[in-house]
C-alpha cells in the first residue's frame, strides 16, 4: 500500500482498506522480499508478462492476507498496540538481510524511522 496511505492511518488502523486498488503501490513497487527481487532481477529468462502475473498472485495474496487480519483482529483494543511496540524490539533485536532490507526502504521516509 502507498506510505502516504498508511501514515495517514496509522493511528486507526480499522480504516485501513486493504481492498481498494485507489491505495495499491504500482505492481512494479510492491516488495516481495529479498531473495524474491534478486531472483526477479537476474530474470533468468522470465517473461515480462510472468514476472508481471506472478507479482499479481502475491497482490491477491496480501489483500487476502490484509482482510483476514483486519476482520480478526480489534484494532481499537490497546493491547495490540503495546503488542506492537514488543513485536517492533523483537524485531529490532535481530538484524538480518529481510531487516536491513526493510531500513534501507523506510529511508525516504525518515520521520517513520525516527518513530
Amino acid at each position: 500500500m502507498k506510505v502516504e496511505y498508511i501514515l495517514k492511518n496509522k493511528q486507526n488502523l480499522k480504516n485501513i482498506d486493504p481492498r481498494n486498488p485507489h491505495n495499491f503501490l504500482p505492481i512494479k513497487d510492491i516488495y516481495l522480499g529479498t531473495k524474491v527481487e534478486i531472483l526477479i532481477a537476474q530474470n533468468h529468462g522470465l517473461k515480462t508478462s510472468d514476472i508481471e502475473a506472478f507479482r499479481l498472485k502475491c497482490l491477491d495474496f496480501y489483500i487476502e492476507l490484509a482482510k483476514q487480519i483486519k476482520d480478526r483482529f480489534d484494532f481499537e483494543n490497546l493491547i495490540y498496540h503495546l503488542f506492537l511496540v514488543l513485536i517492533q524490539k523483537i524485531a529490532l533485536s535481530v538484524l538480518n538481510e529481510e531487516q536491513l532490507n526493510a531500513e534501507w526502504r523506510m529511508l525516504p521516509d525518515i520521520e517513520n524511522c525516527k518513530n
